[in-house]
């Protein structure tokens, strides 16, 4: 997988989009969260359940992946997206693993795995797999991480949301029984927002919410502005793209570091690969174009379909106040009558900044978009008030 990734990155002009290949990422994509890194190895190897909280392609399953290449101890990696959304698929993904990873190091007569699972099964069958790795000096426990868990706790609006959320509770309950009972799996979890932590109750049918408080909460944000600059330019040079003075710093002021916006932009504005050195004019000429597009653009779907959606009522309000404040910031005196957990939300996911007693909001191309966004919204209540 990684050799295709290679190849694919050599063969193709723009060093931006699709995503580089994760074998050029250290030194940038993850230029300011070394740190970071180091903090959750270390979580870990105590035996502390994490949870990485962020928006949707912030660089949460990123900084998993590359943090299960620096750990010592064994991990598995569930990508939930790509599973059914039920237990057993998630049970079913954890042993397939753990035996490929025990397979891998001469690990030998492994029990084969039955056509169902049941969830006492999985567990006899992953305590007996641990032991087998324990017998063979791997003594840490298994990380297991758990990418894409705002699938099992869907809103509920959804269809059969009661019933997606009794498989959460099925699954987590079993995970943490046998972190408790036997230490032998430490658990990591992604999701956009930290309701898994701080739900106690889910629903009648599915009761307590197994995970509550059980979590360390990292709430992962954009990067800092010399990690951004660190991005564009590394990748640049693989494919002798020059960025002039100026430049990358204005890409930063415009993504204000969130990682998948910047790649997109930096493409933009080096027109695909094709313009090997961009210049500060240049490039605000293809920013003008950019926002005069936005709302057809990539960014501008993801702001209206990723970001948007995912806010609660009280955040879009103070969202929008905010933005009326213009450049001087919301007074935190001045904000709606409630902003404290909205706010707190907001800053956590990188949207807005607390200068003093000032609310701002975080990134021009956010602000414009919002712009364009709720004039939109103001021209179809109109509309619809007419009819």
């Amino acid at each position: 997988e990684l050799f295709e990734e290679q190849e694919r990155f050599y063969r193709q002009r723009d060093p931006y989009l699709p995503s580089p290949p994760r074998f050029l990422l250290p030194a940038g994509h993850f230029f300011d969260r070394k740190v970071l890194l180091e903090t959750l190895a270390d979580l870990l190897a105590q035996g502390r359940h994490v949870g990485i909280f962020g928006l949707q392609n912030i660089g949460k399953t990123a900084l998993s992946a590359r943090l299960a290449q620096q750990l010592s101890q064994p991990t598995i990696l569930v990508r939930c997206q790509e599973l059914m959304i039920c237990a057993e698929a998630v049970y079913v993904d954890i042993l397939g693993q753990f035996r490929a990873l025990l397979t891998a190091r001469g690990i030998g007569r492994l029990p084969k795995l039955p056509m169902g699972l049941e969830a006492e099964q999985f567990q006899s069958l992953f305590v007996d797999l641990h032991r087998l790795a324990v017998k063979r000096a791997i003594k840490q426990p298994v990380v297991v991480m758990l990418d894409g868990m705002d699938r099992f706790m869907p809103s509920a609006k959804m269809p059969g949301y009661e019933a997606v959320l009794a498989e959460y509770t099925q699954l987590l309950s079993t995970l943490i029984r046998l972190a408790e009972t036997h230490r032998s799996l430490v658990l990591l979890v992604n999701a956009e927002r930290p309701e898994a932590n701080r739900r106690t109750n889910l629903s009648a049918l599915a009761g307590e919410n197994p995970l509550y408080q059980n979590l360390y909460e990292v709430h992962l944000g954009p990067l800092e502005a010399a990690g951004t600059i660190e991005l564009v330019r590394q990748l640049g040079a693989r494919k002798g793209i020059t960025w002039q003075a100026g430049t990358a710093e204005r890409i930063y002021h415009l993504s204000a570091g969130h990682p998948w916006i910047t790649l997109h932009l930096a493409s933009n504005f080096c027109r695909q690969g094709q313009q090997t050195t961009v210049d500060l004019a240049g490039l605000e000429r293809r920013e003008m174009e950019l926002l005069g597009m936005l709302d057809d653009h990539a960014i501008g779907t993801y702001y209206r379909e990723g970001v948007w959606p995912a806010l609660s009522q009280a955040e879009r309000q103070l969202t929008e106040q905010i933005l009326q404040a213009g450049s001087q910031g919301l007074a935190v005196t001045s904000a709606s009558s409630t902003p404290v957990p909205a706010a707190c939300a907001l800053e956590e996911l990188g949207l807005i900044e607390r200068r003093q007693d000032r609310l701002l909001l975080v990134g021009e191309l956010f602000g414009h978009w919002l712009k364009q966004h709720l004039g939109m919204d103001r021209a179809v209540e109109y509309r619809n008030s007419l009819l």
